[in-house]
């Protein structure tokens, strides 16, 4: 399975985000050689990243930070065939 679409909404009443992610996949699709990025972004900075050619995200790893009310990111990323 591979994210093929991500859905944000702040909400207020959390001050965080909900997030909602949609995962695709087809008999015959394989990863291999998954690794971890570094952090995506900073506090109180955008995330702006594009995903590497012929890498799939296959997991997505988040922390949220209080004092900042604001998350940091991190993608599994893996490399795919089929």
């Amino acid at each position: 399975m591979a994210l093929a679409g991500l859905q944000s909404v702040h909400s207020n009443r959390y001050e965080d985000r909900v997030m909602n992610f949609k995962c695709c996949g087809h008999s015959g699709f394989k990863t291999d050689s998954c690794n971890m990025t570094s952090s995506l972004n900073a506090l109180d900075r955008e995330l702006k990243y594009s995903v590497p050619e012929g890498k799939v995200i296959t997991g997505w790893i988040s922390e949220y930070f209080s004092k900042y009310k604001d998350r940091r990111h991190w993608m599994i990323l893996c490399d795919y065939s089929t």
